[in-house]
């Protein structure tokens, strides 16, 4: 069997490429990133407060603008061991350890590079990868692309929207029990109690 020749020996200086996990924050759309509001109270006092959106204490709102992903991290080490592995059973069957004894992290070759150039772009391309395949990654660069662009004031129109949909279905009701209500009516006297009626159930919904 002919062992790998490893690319680098005790004592060399390697430049290691990986990832660290990382997050950043969308502009909020409510505060431009001031993370403050101007509030008026009801007697007309004007005063700041932090933004609901994206201030720490409000916490839960923030995921709506946090995209969650990994960056390129290179790291240096000093070559203390060299190990090699002919099972199969690991990704590189050459790997380093800046420990003469052999203890501590365990560099695989395939990401251990002469320069820090070389270093970088593989991990530029590692963190990519992670970035793409990991679940939570994608889960909130879909969920900050739906939220993100939803401002307090969108959510003021919708709910005025929305009012103004209920109250034409209850008018579309309450139009549809007058038309029963005359429909079967056997007398004017009779017909004007069941219209106070129907106007009555009409003001207490």
């Amino acid at each position: 069997m002919t062992l790998p020749t490893p690319k680098f020996d005790t004592g060399d200086n390697v430049f290691w490429a990986t990832t660290t996990s990382d997050k950043k924050m969308v502009p909020c759309p409510d505060c431009n990133d001031t993370k403050k509001w101007l509030a008026t109270s009801p007697n007309g006092t004007e005063c700041e407060c932090e933004c609901p959106r994206c201030c720490d204490s409000y916490y839960n709102r923030r995921n709506d603008l946090t995209i969650y992903s990994y960056a390129p991290d290179v790291q240096s080490f000093i070559v203390g061991a060299v190990r090699i592995d002919t099972s199969g059973i690991y990704e590189d069957a050459v790997t380093y350890m800046n420990s003469p004894s052999g203890s501590g992290i365990v560099y695989g070759e395939s990401r251990c590079f002469t320069t820090p150039e070389e270093a970088l772009f593989c991990a530029t391309l590692l963190a990519a990868e992670r970035t793409e395949n990991t679940p939570r990654c994608k889960a909130s660069a879909e969920h900050v692309r739906k939220f993100a662009p939803y401002k307090f004031t969108d959510a003021k129109i919708e709910e005025a929207e929305k009012a103004r949909r209920g109250m034409g279905v209850r008018i579309s009701m309450l139009v549809d029990e007058f038309r029963d209500t005359l429909e079967f009516a056997t007398d004017l006297s009779s017909l004007k109690d069941d219209l106070g009626r129907v106007i009555e159930r009409w003001e207490e919904s």
